[in-house]
């Protein structure tokens, strides 16, 4: 037995292994195909024939170089869209062939027209390649080798740079021939003629076919990449991560294209940060020396061709070597290190090149030159360490799925076009400047290096859907985090609450989001930083179900229907963008309806963080009594703390304030506010309804008991009761938001009714919520108004029967010495004994597992 078990994980390991082995390897060799690119031209420029036969000058030898990066340029806007639509394996396979095609007409050119075309369709290859290999790499390995993956696909341009500097070297024993770069040339199909063969070996991407609703396939592919079982806990964990996430993707946001990107401030963020890679890769001054390497080394004394050529080989062999070994540091070290790090001795060696060719360059002094020659050593192997293996790894960490395939393509477009840049300008600057473009060019490095200290956002260790959830739920602006973790923790841990005890302009969402609005800057004004509001504020709270039969109820829950809101609709991005101007986290229930059903409805709440971003989207688990009639369970997805500026912050809607394990869910996430919402009233009784007691029951109910004597219980005190246990047990702040009801909404719940006067009677009757706060110790916080007209303020302890804006102020670090007494989910808990699991899978109606293309005859 045990020996089988052994054989087993054996071949479960040689599988995991070999796979993850050949999608690296599909990858590397179409890296090497667009290296090999660079560094042909870098030795085609060397080379008399090539430029004899094409009678070149500088701007034909500029445009000859910068042709590949012009068709990457102008197939660009398309690749995403292609890999999006038929899958990251067909992207290589268009890629495979177009570079086989490029090549071929390039090496059989008879004249300068046909060898740009030939480098034009070379460039329409790699621009396709980028996108898909890039974007398979990040979704088909494992988290744990996927940054070193990502790395070393892009490190392995020094492989095609060491493949073409050798050929070339070998074939300029050819000169003057014009075979010399006719072979290299022809040669640049290999690569691509390699990835063509391994392609069929290769799995999809997971990811893709989940999100196309392949999830039978997905699981497969999972079990093969993780060498287990497709039952094995941890593929079965992986596989309800991907699909639960990408099925959230594609249920609120869809495939983003390139304007629909630009609308979202998070997603802004995320795409700024992607192409920030371009002008890292393309503007540091790496590609002066790779395409333009033998004016340099002409300029340092150095002009003999076959010397070049040797020195390019070296130099193909040494950033290699840096490459893999800065790949292999990168989960280490981290992306913002490792890139601080590669472009700050990029830049101090530039500043020492530019020295030492001005010194020494025409001097004849071949100490200088050898030293000079070090310095490009040294700068090209600093590039290698950081710059290069992040090229690749950087964009797909940071890019959800629906933006990934158009990002990583807008990401290579600007690559493109930096390229073309520096084709076309450094040619120029080195002859009207020499060695003054490297002061130039080091002096820009410093400020791309500020532009990385203070952006990027760190994302080693983390998985695509961890990433994705740190961009929703923390400030991905590396100086906001600073700030956020160091000066707002250690110096001001105060926050300001405001909580809105508010009435919706009842079933209208418009207006009610107009005034939700009206309120979010009334209470930024008044240097608020959460505003809260309650239980389904828009569009209504349904409370005639509890008054009325349903059959008199049709036209009411038909309003409900068509004035609830999407979550990604008009009316909650006019609240996210009223967040981000007043720069303030907003909490807010909502009805929801959702684009699956003309009907079903969801009472949720949206917390929504100060740059616009949802950041938490809770839908009640379990609507309350005769909440049924109006509304769907929810489901496990929203119980969630935000991450906030502001601390961290969590919701439970109504009844849900009384699960505790609802409850501890939240808690077990560090939660420091809890917002409990509320609705206006609550009735479970009709008047004169009170319930029947005998004489004997009389006499053993405790006097006072609101089951026994009074129509409804108190609405206040049950309320209070559930969230002051939740502070106490948490050692959290509370917020209790309650609804208020207006006389529209009590005219509107009374016209139409079977038996007005009841109904009048019970509205009348029924006790208003109350809107409050809670120290840690679940004791009242008294808090505060404010005059609109004055700006003075009024102690309050609680608002009910009037509107209005309750303030609090909360030191977070009160949340702190409750805990050596009891924290339940730390140390006076026995995580030994108790064990919770929760399912945070988003519920859809359904699950599409193959996609059927056939038409019905």
């Amino acid at each position: 037995m045990e020996a089988s078990t052994t054989t087993s994980e054996t071949m479960s390991g040689f599988r995991k292994w070999s796979t993850t082995a050949l999608v690296i390897s599909v990858c590397v060799v179409d890296s090497v195909t667009i290296a090999y690119d660079g560094s042909l031209m870098g030795s085609l420029n060397v080379m008399e024939s090539y430029h004899k036969y094409f009678e070149l000058t500088t701007t034909t030898t500029a445009v000859n170089t910068c042709a590949t990066f012009l068709g990457a340029i102008i197939v660009g806007p398309f690749t995403g869209m292609l890999i999006d639509w038929k899958g990251r394996k067909m992207g290589l396979y268009a890629a495979c062939i177009v570079n086989i095609l490029g090549a071929i007409i390039a090496g059989a050119a008879t004249n300068i027209g046909m060898f740009i075309a030939g480098r034009v369709i070379i460039g329409i290859g790699v621009g396709l390649g980028q996108t898909a290999a890039g974007t398979y790499v990040a979704e088909t390995t494992a988290p744990s080798i996927r940054s070193f993956a990502l790395g070393l696909y892009f490190s392995c341009w020094a492989v095609g740079a060491v493949l073409a500097a050798g050929v070339s070297y070998g074939c300029s024993n050819l000169e003057p021939s014009n075979w010399a770069w006719r072979v290299p040339s022809i040669l640049q199909a290999a690569p691509p003629l390699t990835v063509f063969g391994l392609i069929p070996f290769l799995p999809e991407s997971p990811r893709w076919l989940a999100y196309n609703d392949r999830t039978e396939e997905t699981l497969r592919v999972l079990a093969r990449i993780n060498g287990a079982s497709e039952q094995h806990p941890d593929v079965q964990m992986q596989f309800k991560e991907v699909v639960d996430t990408l099925g959230y993707e594609k249920g609120e946001g869809q495939s983003l294209s390139f304007a629909v990107m630009l609308k979202s401030p998070a997603n802004r963020k995320r795409l700024l940060l992607a192409l920030s890679v371009a002008p890292l890769a393309m503007l540091t001054g790496s590609n002066i020396i790779t395409y333009y390497f033998n004016s340099m080394l002409t300029q340092a004394g150095l002009g003999d061709p076959t010397t070049q050529l040797q020195i390019n080989v070296c130099l193909s062999a040494w950033q290699l070597v840096a490459a893999i070994i800065g790949s292999g540091l990168a989960e280490k070290l981290g992306r913002r290190v490792l890139a601080l790090t590669s472009l700050g001795l990029c830049s101090m060696f530039f500043y020492l090149l530019a020295g030492m060719t001005a010194k020494f360059g025409t001097a004849g002094d071949m100490a200088g030159t050898y030293g000079t020659v070090a310095c490009i050593f040294l700068f090209l192997g600093s590039y290698a360490f950081g710059i290069t293996p992040l090229t690749a790894m950087y964009a797909p960490d940071i890019l959800p799925y629906n933006m990934r395939a158009n990002g990583i393509a807008m990401q290579g477009i600007l690559i493109k076009s930096c390229g073309v840049l520096v084709s076309m300008a450094f040619p120029y600057m080195l002859e009207a400047i020499g060695w003054k473009t490297y002061i130039v060019n080091a002096s820009w490095n410093i400020l791309l290096w500020l532009y990385i200290y203070f952006q990027w956002v760190e994302t080693s260790g983390l998985t695509l859907e961890d990433v994705d959830a740190i961009f929703d739920g923390e400030p991905t602006h590396i100086l906001a985090i600073i700030i956020t973790t160091n000066f707002k923790t250690a110096m001001s841990s105060i926050i300001r609450v405001a909580a809105c005890h508010a009435s919706p302009i009842f079933l209208s969402a418009r207006d009610t989001t107009n005034k939700a609005i009206s309120l979010i800057k009334q209470a930024a004004s008044n240097k608020a930083n959460v505003v809260v509001f309650p239980e389904t504020f828009i569009p209504a709270f349904p409370v005639w179900s509890s008054l009325r039969s349903p059959p008199e109820n049709h036209d009411l829950f038909k309003r409900m229907a068509l004035e609830s809101v999407l979550a990604d609709g008009e009316e909650i991005q006019a609240i996210r963008s009223a967040a981000t101007e007043a720069n303030i986290t907003v909490s807010i229930g909502i009805s929801e309806k959702v684009r699956t059903s003309s009907a079903s409805l969801y009472n949720s709440n949206l917390i929504i963080g100060e740059r616009g971003d949802i950041l938490v989207h809770h839908r009640k688990l379990m609507p309350t009594f005769f909440e049924k009639l109006i509304w769907a369970p929810g489901d496990g997805f929203g119980l969630r703390v935000a991450e906030t500026a502001f601390g961290k912050i969590g919701n439970l809607i109504c009844g849900e304030n009384a699960n505790p394990l609802a409850r501890y869910t939240l808690i077990a996430q560090g939660e420091q506010v809890h917002i409990s919402t509320w609705p206006a009233i609550w009735p479970t009784r009709l008047p004169g309804k009170t319930r029947a007691v005998d004489d004997q029951q009389e006499q053993s109910t405790l006097r006072g008991s609101s089951s026994s004597r009074q129509a409804n219980y108190d609405n206040i005190a049950a309320n209070r009761t559930r969230a002051a246990a939740h502070s106490f047990e948490s050692k959290c702040f509370g917020v209790l938001c309650s609804g208020y009801l207006n006389s529209d909404a009590v005219d509107t719940l009374v016209s139409g009714a079977l038996n007005p006067d009841v109904v009048s009677e019970a509205l009348q009757q029924a006790q208003q919520g109350a809107t409050m706060f809670l120290d840690p110790t679940g004791a009242l916080l008294q808090g505060f108004t404010v005059d609109p007209n004055t700006q003075k303020e009024e102690a309050r302890d609680y608002l009910q029967t009037e509107e209005g804006i309750l303030y609090a102020d909360m030191d977070l670090h009160d949340c702190i010495e409750g805990k050596q007494y009891h924290d339940v989910v730390g140390g006076y808990q026995r995580f030994d004994v108790f064990d919770l699991t929760v399912d945070r899978s988003r519920r859809n109606p359904v699950r599409f597992t193959k996609e059927d293309t056939q038409q019905d005859n």
